[in-house]
């Protein structure tokens, strides 16, 4: 059976619009270092932040080859970002410089980061 359907002149359902972003993620990490979060007791992790704080980065504290590729985005220490989504599970989706970058819960907790403001120049 084929059907028509007329839908001029009836307003169409509204679409959820996405944004892309590029996503870095390493399942491999996961207890690399063991517990960053506990290592690190002067600072906060990316992934104990909330959503919509703006950041600066501290440090990377994680395998060479992602340093590298976060890097390769310009996500490295002295930059500031904004967590603009978040995950169950902590992972974050960030604002770098009008780019978005997504970041798993793993890597997340190896990036030491400081609220910004906070930081004493």
């Amino acid at each position: 059976m084929t059907q028509a359907v007329n839908l001029e002149g009836q307003p169409l359902p509204k679409v959820k619009q996405f944004s892309k972003f590029i996503f870095i993620g390493n399942s491999a990490i996961d207890n690399f270092p063991a517990s960053v979060e506990q290592q690190h007791h002067q600072g906060k992790v990316l992934s104990q932040m909330n959503l919509g704080d703006t950041l600066k980065i501290v440090s990377i504290d994680t395998e060479e080859s992602i340093i590298r590729q976060l890097a390769d985005l310009q996500f490295e220490s002295g930059k500031t970002v904004r967590i603009i989504n978040k995950t169950a599970r902590n992972s974050a989706i960030v604002n770098l410089d009008g780019r978005l970058i997504g970041i798993c819960s793993n890597i997340a907790s190896t990036i030491v980061v400081t609220p910004f403001g906070s930081v004493k120049s």
